[in-house]
């Protein structure tokens, strides 16, 4: 195979680029400590005292190259959520602090739009990631790299 710019044969497929580039990292940290003092209370001295404390790191990592030769992206629902969970909040907020039990104005304009917001939002994702994520994957299962001139091209079978 040749790249189709320059002519190299010094090309590599995208998917295994991204997968060689790629590293993932799993630990976990322990934290001790310890402190001490003396104090007087109602039932006499006390004192000294410690701890342990314990964290999971997950990371993934990716080189530049690995980055450019990456995967299309899912549509992530993130910003979906935190409108619906945001207006949540000032549904529950109006009617517990203002004791609003009919909601009129400005706030449930408000608290309308963003639950309005996150559901056009929530089905655009659902639409992308049903109707065009999968071909924009088939057709990066089919990339190539130019490790010369740095060229990603796809690559096509020849048919007879």
């Amino acid at each position: 195979m040749k790249c189709t710019y320059c002519e190299s044969d010094n090309v590599q497929k995208c998917s295994i680029i991204y997968q060689s580039g790629t590293t993932k990292t799993n630990g976990k940290i322990l934290t001790s400590g310890g402190g001490g003092g003396i104090g007087v209370g109602a039932r006499g001295l006390g004192g000294f005292g410690g701890g342990l404390a314990t964290s999971t790191i997950h990371s993934t990592s990716h080189t530049d190259l690995a980055m450019k030769c990456s995967p299309p992206s899912k549509y992530n629902y993130k910003a979906p959520i935190v409108m619906a969970f945001i207006a949540s909040i000032l549904l529950w907020g109006f009617d517990v602090l203002f004791g609003y039990t009919g909601y009129s104005g400005f706030g449930s304009l408000l608290i309308l739009g963003l639950y309005g917001a996150a559901g056009y939002f929530g089905y655009k994702g659902f639409v992308f990631n049903r109707d065009e994520f999968p071909p924009k994957l088939a057709v990066w299962s089919t990339q190539w790299h130019c490790n010369k001139c740095g060229s990603i091209y796809e690559y096509q079978r020849a048919t007879a």
